[in-house]
């Protein structure tokens, strides 16, 4: 069993059992130019099962999950004269499938986003 979830000092103390579970995640990133602007659209989705939960309270077998995250994104740094790659802002859509394998639990999101490399 794996820790995760929670803290041991708090008074709901999580173990989740990661031992029989699988991930599959796939992630990319697509460049291409509007004008002289260059943009990336770029993402992951991610499919979660088989994972098990116990608390102080009960054991319980969390739901599969999906997460995918789309992003599309503009090269700020370049489009301000600086060096290309660093700094990017664009938007991103956060779509949820039973959040973190709660049933039912679905939750979706437009955000904006600023990306630093440093």
């Amino acid at each position: 069993m794996h820790q995760g979830g929670g803290d041991s000092n708090s008074q709901v103390f999580t173990i989740v059992d990661e031992d029989s579970s699988f991930m599959v995640d796939f992630a990319w990133a697509y460049p291409f130019k509007i004008g002289s602007m260059n943009w990336t659209i770029e993402g992951h989705l991610e499919y979660i099962n088989g994972r098990t939960q116990t608390s102080n309270f009960r054991t319980a077998e969390l739901e599969s999950w999906v997460l995918f995250q789309p992003q599309v994104r503009l090269d700020l740094g370049e489009v301000l004269g600086n060096k290309a790659g660093k700094l990017f802002a664009g938007i991103e859509y956060q779509y949820w499938k039973n959040k973190l394998g709660e049933k039912g639990t679905d939750d979706n999101a437009l955000q904006m986003l600023i990306v630093w490399r440093f």
